[in-house]
């Protein structure tokens, strides 16, 4: 048999078909809005540590009561533990490392068998340095609530102001 050749419209027999269109490339995401001028991201203003230890305290409260009312603003003290320490690395001589903060997570529960931790049950606290509370070590905190907050966080950001371990 005769091998036979099959010519297609539009083509010849040189010319191979043409190739599919590519997809569009999806748009990158937007870029985040900057805080607003007034809000910047707390004032970061930290104690050193002689002095968080004789800060004054705010009102006091529970961790449950302060995440339930909901406040925006004030100076606020609650006992907790401490589950998660949060130590910034070291940026390394010459590079351009994106600021960092320590931070820990505090629950009025110890340890494992709270459960996982959330902001609608636990506090996340911004500390000057983390290396000085303990994981799961007992405290009576004071904080302060910020201007600005996340999206979606049941409170505004919080900046640890004092402490003294229980």
């Amino acid at each position: 048999m005769a091998p036979t050749l099959v010519l297609l419209l539009g083509t010849s027999a040189c010319t191979p078909p043409p190739l599919p269109l590519p997809l569009p490339l999806p748009l990158p995401a937007p870029a985040p809005a900057p805080a607003p001028a007034d809000s910047p991201s707390c004032t970061r203003r930290f104690a050193p540590d002689a002095d968080l230890r004789a800060a004054r305290e705010g009102t006091a409260t529970t961790i449950d009561r302060l995440i339930a009312t909901r406040p925006t603003s004030g100076l606020f003290t609650v006992e907790g533990f401490v589950q998660i320490v949060h130590h910034c690395a070291p940026c390394p001589t010459g590079a351009a490392c994106k600021p960092c903060e320590d931070d820990v997570w505090v629950s009025p529960v110890r340890g494992a068998y709270k459960g996982a931790l959330s902001p609608e049950h636990d506090l996340h606290i911004y500390v000057h340095d983390a290396s000085k509370l303990e994981m799961l070590g007992h405290y009576r905190l004071t904080l302060e609530l910020c201007t600005r907050s996340a999206p979606n966080a049941p409170l505004p950001d919080l900046e640890l102001r004092g402490y003294r371990p229980l």
